[in-house]
């Protein structure tokens, strides 16, 4: 994903970056450590990320982090195990986010 893709999904950031560069990028390499490779595969951080902001109905975060999931080789049986989990803590609210986002990526309403 590009720069311009993750700015149309994430404006906070770019509005971050133009209004209080510093913080941007002591934030941003905050970030940075905690996506390097470390002992969890990079598609597991991301399907983890998306359930995390299934959790929180954060529809541009489950994109974002649903897509990269999917550049880092995660199926999408793989994702839709996972978003089944958010029922556990976040009830069907978080599910549905998910799943809303889930067929915008994978079209399984339009097959």
């Amino acid at each position: 994903m590009g720069k311009q893709e993750l700015d149309a999904l994430m404006p906070q950031w770019k509005v971050l970056e133009q209004m209080d560069g510093e913080l941007s990028e002591i934030i941003s390499k905050w970030r940075g450590n905690l996506f390097s490779a470390k002992n969890l595969e990079p598609k597991y951080k991301e399907i983890i990320m998306v359930c995390m902001n299934c959790i929180h109905c954060f529809e541009a975060g489950i994109e974002l982090h649903m897509l990269r999931a999917i550049d880092q080789g995660a199926t999408k049986e793989e994702i839709f195990d996972a978003l089944t989990l958010t029922l556990l803590n976040g009830g069907f609210p978080s599910f549905r986010a998910g799943v809303y986002v889930f067929d915008s990526v994978f079209g399984v309403t339009k097959e």
